[in-house]
């Protein structure tokens, strides 16, 4: 909490990914500990236009629209 008599400063960082990056889970997040990944690797430049295209050309069915949940790993029940 602030005091009344001060000012608050916000600053917006963005962090954009190189098109060749490789988005995967972290291993000390995975494999470290012994858990098993919840999504697939993917390059960023295959999931950007999934994105994109959902905003230009939205999918009538809410299930269609990409999400990251696009790479999840299905799990057994």
């Amino acid at each position: 909490m602030r005091s009344k008599d001060r000012c608050r400063h916000s600053y917006a960082f963005f962090y954009n990914l190189q098109a060749d990056n490789l988005v995967e889970p972290l291993p000390q997040f995975t494999s470290d500990i012994g858990e098993q990944p919840k999504y697939w690797g993917f390059l960023y430049k295959e999931y950007q236009p999934l994105r994109l295209r959902n905003k230009t050309h939205p999918p009538s069915r809410p299930e269609d629209v990409i999400h990251i949940t696009h790479y999840a790993i299905p799990t057994a029940l």
